[in-house]
């Protein structure tokens, strides 16, 4: 059974991205009208504005330990962390030459790391806002990042411009999805299943299992130990982002049928319906594991929040 429980606007322009405070309390948005929003997750109701990025903002994430900042990814090229109660910049990171698409906090909340269409993946120390190593791999755009539970690991997914294209530089299809050691920054797994463009990565709670969805209309999971593929979900449309709502079900964000929809053992058991519009960006809150609340990010220029049972 699925609900809708409440709609939020106030958006000029698509929501982007999606994401909960580790309370589950607020919800924050990213936008192309180049603001963030942090909202009240039982009433929907706007407590905040983030203005500073100078274009669209594409990536948001809390600070998981105690969701005292926000960290934001832009196509100005830039990523910047903020302090969610006060709305202040704290540090603009400039390391990018192109759109920022992605961004996530380490698990203690030390260290964020960005991706964007520069091929760079970068991790920074969020305490500085120092640049501290970059990973090289990518030969198109980094489109999601994610670090594992434990923090040592980092997995990217990457735009592809075709399927099976080459790419000049690397002459390899450039479909894969890479699995980083976040300490040296070596490649440990590159996976390879996806016909086309990998919009979305996730690791699952215990990290044993890497969830990545793409635009040739598949969610794989994927062994994180060996690499190997464990099971290959197909969709009728393609997929844009891609979590896990427990250690049995999982949830993506539809482009082309403007639906989320709730998968267990591959089996699709719900249909969020209502955005109208594509759906970027979807997360679930990390409390009520009972009663699991999800949010949804559009380009309808709304969120909603959802109960999945």
């Amino acid at each position: 059974m699925s609900e809708l429980l409440r709609t939020g606007a106030g958006h000029l322009d698509s929501v982007t991205s999606v994401a909960f405070s580790p309370d589950g309390r607020r919800i924050v948005t990213g936008s192309f009208d180049k603001t963030l929003k942090v909202w009240d997750t039982g009433t929907a109701t706007e407590i905040l504005t983030l203005s500073g990025h100078d274009r669209a903002v594409f990536g948001v994430a809390f600070h998981p330990r105690d969701g005292s900042q926000i960290a934001s990814a832009s196509w100005d090229r830039t990523v910047k962390i903020w302090d969610s109660t006060s709305g202040q910049v704290i540090h603009t990171l400039n390391a990018h030459t192109d759109k920022v698409i992605c961004v996530a906090f380490s698990p203690d909340g030390r260290y964020v790391v960005s991706g964007g269409d520069d091929r760079r993946v970068i991790l920074w120390d969020a305490t500085t806002g120092q640049e501290c190593l970059r990973f090289r791999g990518h030969s198109d755009w980094a489109t999601s990042v994610a670090f594992s539970p434990d923090g040592t690991r980092i997995a990217s997914g990457q735009v592809s411009r075709g399927p099976g294209k080459r790419d000049m530089y690397f002459d390899e299809p450039n479909n894969k999805t890479r699995v980083w050691n976040a300490q040296t920054g070596a490649t440990v797994l590159t996976l390879e299943g996806h016909t086309d463009t990998v919009a979305s990565v996730a690791f699952n709670q215990d990290g044993t299992r890497l969830l990545t969805g793409g635009f040739d209309e598949f969610m794989i999971m994927w062994d994180t130990t060996s690499g190997n593929m464990v099971q290959k979900i197909k969709d009728a449309a393609s997929i844009i982002s891609v979590a896990f709502i427990d250690s049995q079900r999982i949830i993506n964000g539809g482009w082309a049928d403007w639906q989320a929809k709730v998968w267990s053992s591959a089996r699709q058991t719900h249909v969020l319906d209502g955005h109208l519009g594509p759906i970027y960006s979807v997360a679930v809150s990390p409390v009520n594991p009972i009663n699991p609340i999800v949010v949804t990010g559009s380009r309808d220029s709304t969120f909603k929040i959802w109960s999945v049972m």
